[in-house]
């Protein structure tokens, strides 16, 4: 297959390859590789932001069993990077949260952080 397209991540610098028949090339601003795009997605559903902006640092938890492979990868990659904090952890199930610097990073304001970081202390 021939890629036309190839550039780092902007997050972790892994080389991506895009096929040429793919998305119009023109209209992307930057790219993330798999990891990095799961790592989002995944900060962006503990803080609501899968829902309407009203909904932004709304809430501030995911809750998954730790069989979960992929996804555990991805929210040890967060906590790696102090994105996120590990909550209660059982043998099947963990619950993490959002950090200040996590919700920085992902867009949140400051009323945002704020009322996701104040749900830690209810």
């Amino acid at each position: 297959m021939r890629y036309h397209f190839i550039k780092k991540c902007e997050k972790c610098e892994k080389i991506i390859t895009q096929c040429a028949c793919t998305d119009n090339i023109k209209t992307i601003e930057f790219v993330l590789c798999y990891e990095c795009n799961l790592d989002l997605n995944n900060l962006k559903h503990m803080l609501g932001m899968d829902y309407s902006k009203d909904c932004w640092g709304s809430r501030n938890y995911f809750l998954i069993y730790t069989n979960d492979g992929i996804i555990m990868e991805s929210l040890q990659r967060l906590l790696k990077r102090s994105y996120i904090s590990e909550g209660r952890v059982t043998s099947k199930m963990a619950i993490y949260h959002a950090t200040k610097k996590g919700c920085k990073f992902i867009g949140l304001d400051e009323k945002q952080t704020e009322e996701a970081l104040h749900l830690l202390k209810c």
